[in-house]
């Protein structure tokens, strides 16, 4: 399990940089198509409802304010080191969000007939329940 390092600040700083590159996005989005043609997948990604999947049965996409999300990040990272900053964390957030929402390959959009749930007053927990609401309100719909 790497999860851990995906939330690294080292590569989070690299990912808009490694998203630029069109034969590495050519491998990673081929490897993910192929994998979801044969298992049922939960993916999280800046753009995986908008270019890797655009006609995906259900996308969400998860909003949050910026001070939010570097408030999340600094009580992560406290706990790796003390040697970290609040404004500096609020000001990557700021730059990697304009980065990815003006690249030009697959930019970071709002995903057409994605549901949007904004995050900033909400636990994990209570982003989870209301997916899992959605997901089994949809799947009722179906069947």
């Amino acid at each position: 399990d790497f999860t851990h390092m995906l939330r690294d600040n080292e590569i989070s700083q690299l990912s808009p940089t490694t998203s630029l590159n069109k034969s590495l996005r050519g491998i990673i989005d081929k490897c993910q198509k192929d994998f979801c043609s044969t298992h049922n997948v939960v993916m999280e990604g800046r753009d995986l409802g908008s270019f890797v999947f655009p006609n995906a049965e259900i996308k969400f996409y998860l909003d949050c304010s910026i001070q939010e999300r570097a408030k999340r990040r600094f009580l992560e990272e406290q706990q790796k080191s003390d040697n970290v900053s609040l404004s500096d964390i609020e000001n990557q957030i700021a730059k990697r969000d304009f980065i990815d929402k003006t690249r030009p390959i697959a930019p970071l959009v709002v995903p057409k007939n994605a549901i949007i749930i904004d995050s900033s007053n909400m636990t994990i927990e209570q982003v989870l329940n209301k997916m899992f609401d959605i997901v089994q309100i949809e799947r009722e719909k179906h069947y």
